[in-house]
């Protein structure tokens, strides 16, 4: 069996380009889910934050843009944890240098999974 899985980046220069914005999308991802993990950050939202803005601070970067922002979707899998495990192994294989708080949403007919990664 092949699943589909869809991988898609969210650009909005408006927002990401804003420190702000880095709890505006921990928090948005964090809306619905009670699944998360992090990779080199917490699974919780605010000590996420206050590590991804520990790395911020300690690296004095100003960075053009401070998260990106990835959605994982696939219209086979149902199981939440197997969309957690999926986007885990996603974010550790490529972006494993990087902080990535990663959150399941359950609340559409799809499940699917955001990651919201530091650019620093």
């Amino acid at each position: 069996m092949i699943h589909t899985l869809i991988a898609k980046i969210i650009i909005n220069d408006d927002l990401y380009t804003q420190k702000a914005s880095i709890r505006k999308l921990l928090d948005y991802a964090n809306k619905v889910p009670k699944l998360t993990a992090g990779i080199n950050c917490s699974h919780e939202v605010e000590q996420a934050e206050n590590e991804f803005n520990f790395i911020l601070n300690y690296y004095q970067k100003t960075p053009s843009r401070y998260i990106r922002h990835y959605v994982i979707s696939s219209d086979v899998i149902k199981d939440p944890y197997e969309m957690l495990r999926i986007a885990y192994n996603v974010a550790s294989f490529f972006i494993n240098t990087n902080q990535v708080f990663i959150a399941v949403h359950t609340d559409t007919d799809h499940i699917h999974s955001h990651l919201i990664v530091n650019t620093v």
